[in-house]
């Protein structure tokens, strides 16, 4: 039944690389007496050519010529046989005219100070491609969108391009040298004029020239299908060497790394919290994000502080020319952005809010996604359903056993919500000031009733009732200047504050055939908190056009606290306040010949609670076989001072905690990163492919990771618990693109090991995480208003822990689990189609867009993981006042869902 949607979606994206080479372009025109200007207009209209030229070179030329059947090429040799102009071809359908009779030699130095810049809203385009087309060179706007260029020949032309804009080509001449330039780029709904080029085809990630980084335009996530809610790093997920077979966003599982081994940087201040809805969606509203840059690995030496990768978001700035918004709703929330211009062109203000109405009106999108957080108690591992501890003997497990689960109610009181203010100005020609502040929040009341009936034995009553509560609050002020064509400087302050509470009161009661019942109860109360102010200044100098050196310094106070209180017995108390971390950082970025580029860095980290410094080189490298086809290496050491826990039972204690590097039990992490890959990218054609490896130190594991108090950790007093792993991996994608047609392929081949001296006998087991192949297919087809997306996802299966026996231990409230051979056999295969059908439309200046969403078409019941779940009892069927029985939960993904997204808005 599955085969035919796959097959289906393996045909749609072969189809589309069929149609890869785009025809030659002939051209019948004839022209009398006609102007040059008129000549080019006709040509752009009827042909689709993009020609770059200024009006006073074709002021006051006619032309009379006929062409019958000739190339883009020969057509200008016709046209401006007789001119004083010339032209250059940039690719098939992009031209550029200039003068002739300059001296393509000329030694006259100039240097023009650059800004990239939306031309509809005024907001800076940080890290645009800036392209020498006379040097063959390249450069990167900064983080501000500015850019530097010098250069001796007159004319020359540069080529400018960004995610969800089209390609801009501007012609230095004379009049424009030793001037700054502001350079508006068009989104590629919109037409320029005269001056503006090219259909910009990637509109939806690129490759950058360093290893492992990708250029990702946020408007992707508009098309791409999505249950329940717009979600950016869902997005991500999409792309290979990252896990996307886990049902939850915010886990970014990058090239064998956790998610908690992630940095995420939202305008500068760290996020600890990613997540809404237990990690179903992110916690990043898709209308308050300029752009999204991901570093898989080996990344320069201006990030630090995590050993996997680095997720940097730029927020919106707000529209500086003309107050605009945006307003959405989904079967799960309300959504609304506003952009007003306080000082035309100079200071803007941007605003946005969304918040779930789940804790007014429950829909059915709201329960079916919530009853996939809940332990899922009929269904039950086949070699045994249950065990107990305490008078069993060896191994623990009791005899076979049979669970009938007669009632389970779940009665949750939820909602999530965020909030995104940003006001921003320019001071003057050389500054730039802005301040950002980000509030996300979570809050679940619940109230959880199980009846679990083991044959012959119990009837075991429980009743839950608790909260939980966490979230992200950060803010930043930044300055920035420009100091000259040479110099520009960046400072930042930034504080993020992270808080999650778990409080739960459990009520059992058992029954035993002498129907004498017997009562028992369970609290647990659960803290964590991390709160860090820091400080970054960096400065950039360009020494040339292939030269540039960033020296930078930043440093950051800590003060951590994680409580956990079970049954009054106080598992962790700890405690850090005023903890400080420096780093400073040193780049030099340069190319040994117009092919060959080169980045080499250097960043140490000194740890107030070491006291001691951690060095870290960085290497990168670029080499250019052919202007298609990039050869890239990358290497480096990567340290992490805070550490996060992750627990697997959302409704059974605070599912993770962060808690700071001590030099006792919580070891400082290290990371060694190893990628070499390729590039081809010719036209609309790009094929990319990358090796990792990662040598990982100072990994932790938490004795109380299943939630309540479950161990596998026969020590587990210690709590923390160290080790070592690796990951390694090749991952390969190949990507067409077109003005109405997107598809790609990715394919990963990866794996992942861990060893822990208190695990497995001290003996190397596959992590949790580890996937062999993962498939990722994307495509997506336009039609007038309409575009129609599809995705299929496949995933080996993870493995996990079978046969496992439980005992309890010295401490009668805790139970052991005795996993035999650790993570000794695999879950099912993973795969899921999704799909969506998007129609957008505009009237009179007001955008309105309708998307039906359809997440796993064919219905599949994909495992994703099995859990233990521990019912306290009395004194009943054998067994002793204190112990305890443990049942193990299959838990299955979420089915078939049908969610609509409308989104309304003026421009």
């Amino acid at each position: 039944m599955t085969k035919h949607p796959i097959l289906c979606i393996l045909f749609y994206f072969i189809l589309s690389i069929g149609y890869a080479n785009d025809p030659e372009i002939r051209i019948n025109e004839s022209f009398t007496n006609t102007s040059l200007k008129e000549v080019l207009s006709v040509l752009q209209r009827k042909y689709d050519l993009k020609i770059a030229y200024g009006d006073q070179l074709v002021n006051d030329i006619t032309i009379t010529t006929s062409i019958i059947d000739l190339t883009v090429h020969e057509t200008f040799q016709a046209l401006l046989d007789l001119s004083p102009l010339t032209f250059e071809i940039l690719e098939q359908d992009v031209i550029i005219l200039y003068k002739s009779d300059k001296n393509p030699n000329s030694s006259t130095e100039y240097s023009i100070i650059g800004v990239v810049q939306d031309a509809s809203s005024g907001e800076r385009l940080p890290y645009a491609y800036v392209w020498d087309e006379t040097a063959k060179t390249n450069l990167v706007t900064n983080v501000d969108g500015y850019f530097t260029f010098r250069g001796t020949q007159l004319p020359s032309s540069l080529v400018l391009s960004y995610l969800g804009y089209q390609d801009t080509v501007i012609i230095i001449d004379e009049n424009s040298i030793n001037k700054r330039l502001y350079v508006n780029m068009i989104p590629n709904t919109r037409e320029l004029e005269e001056v503006v080029i090219t259909d910009k085809k990637n509109n939806d990630f690129m490759e950058s020239e360093e290893i492992g980084k990708l250029d990702i335009n946020p408007k992707i996530a508009y098309s791409v299908p999505a249950a329940g809610e717009t979600d950016l790093l869902r997005t991500l997920q999409l792309l290979p060497g990252i896990n996307a077979t886990n049902e939850n966003s915010s886990g970014l599982v990058i090239q064998g790394g956790t998610a908690n081994q992630n940095l995420f940087l939202f305008d500068g201040f760290t996020v600890y919290h990613v997540d809404h809805f237990f990690g179903y969606f992110s916690a990043f509203n898709p209308f308050a994000v300029k752009s999204i840059h991901l570093y898989k690995g080996a990344y320069n030496a201006s990030y630090g502080g995590r050993v996997s990768g680095v997720v940097d978001i730029s927020g919106k700035e707000g529209n500086l020319k003309k107050t605009s918004g945006y307003l959405s709703a989904s079967l799960l929330s309300v959504n609304s952005s506003l952009e007003i211009p306080i000082v035309q062109d100079k200071t803007s203000l941007f605003f946005s809010a969304r918040r779930s109405y789940t804790d007014i009106i429950s829909t059915s999108l709201f329960e079916k996604i919530f009853s996939n957080f809940t332990p899922l108690l009929s269904e039950t591992q086949a070699n045994g359903n249950i065990g107990s501890g305490g008078g069993m003997g060896h191994g623990g497990m009791d005899q076979q056993q049979q669970v009938d689960v007669t009632k389970q109610a779940l009665q949750p009181d939820f909602y999530y919500s965020d909030l995104n203010f940003r006001i921003s100005s320019k001071i003057g020609l050389k500054n730039h000031f802005s301040f950002s502040f980000y509030d996300s929040n979570d809050l679940l009341n619940f109230t959880e009733s199980t009846e679990t009936v083991i044959i012959d034995t119990l009837d075991v009553s429980q009743k839950s009732i608790g909260v939980i509560n966490w979230g992200n609050i950060g803010s930043s002020i930044k300055w920035s200047r420009l100091w000259n064509s040479n110099h520009y400087s960046n400072l930042l302050f930034s504080y993020s504050h992270y808080k999650s509470t778990y409080d739960d009161v459990t009520t059992s009661i058992s029954t035993g055939s002498d129907q004498v019942p017997v009562g028992s109860s369970t609290m647990t109360d659960q803290k964590n908190e991390i709160r860090d102010i820091s400080f970054k200044l960096d400065h950039e100098w360009f020494l040339t056009n292939t030269q540039s050196l960033r020296l930078g310094v930043n440093a950051t106070r800590f003060s951590t606290h994680y409580l956990n209180v079970t049954d009054t017995i106080e598992i962790v108390d700890e405690i850090l306040d005023n903890k400080y971390q420096m780093s400073v950082f040193g780049m030099y970025n340069f190319n040994l010949s117009d092919r060959l580029n080169i980045n080499l860095g250097f960043r140490d980290n000194y740890y107030e609670v070491t006291n001691k410094w951690y060095p870290e080189p960085r290497l990168s490298a670029g080499w250019s076989v052919h202007p298609a086809f990039r050869i890239k290496v990358g290497y480096g050491i990567y340290h992490q001072f805070i550490n996060q826990s992750n627990t697997k039972n959302a409704l059974q204690g605070s599912r993770d905690f962060w808690i700071l590097a001590d030099n006792n039990r919580i070891p400082v992490q290290r990371a060694n990163h190893y990628m070499t890959g390729f590039e081809y990218n010719q036209g609309s054609i790009l094929l990319y492919g990358e090796y990792f490896r990662r040598d990982y130190t100072g990994l932790l594991e938490y004795a109380f990771s299943n939630g309540g108090l479950v161990t596998e950790f026969p020590n587990y007093r210690e709590l923390f618990f160290e080790g070592v792993g690796y990951s390694e991996g090749f991952e390969l994608l190949i990507k067409r693109s077109a003005p109405i047609f997107n598809a790609w392929a990715g394919y990963t081949m990866s794996t992942v090991r861990h060893q822990f001296d208190d695990l497995n006998d001290g003996r190397e087991y596959y992590a949790d995480h580890d996937q062999r192949h993962e498939v990722n297919l994307y495509g997506s087809l336009k039609w007038k208003q309409w575009e129609l997306f599809t995705t299929w996802l496949y995933g080996s299966g993870k493995p996990y822990s079978a046969n496992n026996e439980f005992n309890n231990s010295d401490n009668p409230h805790i139970m052991l689990v005795d996993e035999g051979d650790k993570n000794n056999a695999r879950l099912p295969d993973y795969h899921r189609l999704d799909a969506g059908l998007k129609y957008n439309t505009t009237i009179n200046n007001i955008i309105f867009s309708a998307t039906l969403n359809i997440f796993n078409i064919y219905n599949r019941q994909n495992t994703l993981d099995y859990r233990i779940n521990r019912i306290a009892v009395g004194h009943q069927g054998g067994h002793n006042q204190m112990d305890t029985i443990a049942q193990i939960n299959k838990i299955s993904s979420i089915g078939f869902i049908p969610s609509v997204i409308l989104i309304i808005g003026f421009n």
